[in-house]
């Protein structure tokens, strides 16, 4: 009921915002140092002529910078996708355009041409020849189709040469996009992505839950302290008084207790019993 949908709101949000902060930690590969703890080791053989890998006895659920690429973090509200132009958005400083198709599906291609780097957020929505629903830049008016990140027009090529001569050359990076439950999730990493594992909450795939309003607030302060605010629910008696949510004289002690620990380290299940004022 409400603790159970608390308890699965916590744990979505805990889990995207600590996999956010995760992948900025490790360095690059090439100069990556072997975290606290953890035993470095060099294997060279006739496959891998330098590979580094890491044991992470001090650091349970340790992952590479890589492996927090391979999950699907919430981008946007599916309501704040419009309808006929292109809009920006970023994760991990990582450009990001979202457009929809002619059908509504909602496409994402990385935020840069090609070309010459120009951002396709800036570009406009329209259709191609073939009336086929595309981004097409600003700068040079080349278009791109949003399932593949496919170039089908560029309006500067010769007459003689062909674009399926160059496939790939010119296309724009896709990224993998499902909807769930109103919200828009793309998937990073270079791993097949698995609309199975979309982290949904799942009461509101049951009948009989509604979910009543979606809401955008920018916080200028650290994700840690989000996420404390998030788990601690004993503030809300308090600093929601006056609302449906609080009344200072149900200030007390709660209890809260983990179930169970996210895959790789990442996010944690749990449960608190939170009294509701009203």
């Amino acid at each position: 009921s409400l603790s159970s949908m608390a308890r699965s709101s916590a744990r979505l949000i805990v889990a995207c915002l600590v996999a956010a902060q995760a992948y900025r930690l490790p360095a690059p590969a090439s100069s990556r140092l072997a975290p606290r703890g953890a035993t470095k080791t060099l294997v060279n053989d006739d496959e891998a002529a330098s590979t580094t890998t890491y044991e992470t006895s001090g650091l349970p659920g340790f992952r590479d910078s890589r492996s927090w690429l391979n999950n699907w973090y919430p981008v946007t509200f599916s309501a704040a996708v419009p309808d006929d132009k292109p809009t920006g958005f970023a994760i991990f400083e990582r450009p990001l355009v979202l457009f929809k198709d002619a059908d509504g599906a909602v496409r994402c291609l990385e935020d840069t041409c090609p070309h010459r780097l120009a951002p396709l957020a800036d570009g406009r929505r329209t259709r191609d020849s073939t009336g086929r629903t595309v981004v097409e830049c600003s700068y040079h008016g080349w278009q791109f189709e949003g399932k593949c990140g496919a170039c089908v027009a560029l309006p500067q090529l010769e007459e003689r040469k062909s674009l399926n001569e160059a496939r790939g050359r010119y296309d724009a990076r896709a990224y993998p996009v499902e909807e769930r439950q109103g919200i828009v999730f793309v998937w990073l990493g270079e791993d097949a992505a698995d609309p199975a594992t979309v982290p949904i909450v799942p009461e509101f795939e049951q009948p009989g839950w509604i979910y009543e309003q979606d809401y955008v607030r920018d916080l200028p302060y650290d994700w840690t302290t989000l996420v404390e605010n998030i788990i601690d629910p004993s503030h809300v008696p308090v600093s929601h008084h006056g609302t449906t949510q609080g009344d200072r004289a149900s200030a007390a002690p709660l209890e809260m207790s983990v179930a169970a620990r996210g895959e790789g380290g990442m996010g944690f299940e749990g449960e608190t019993a939170v009294p509701l004022h009203g």
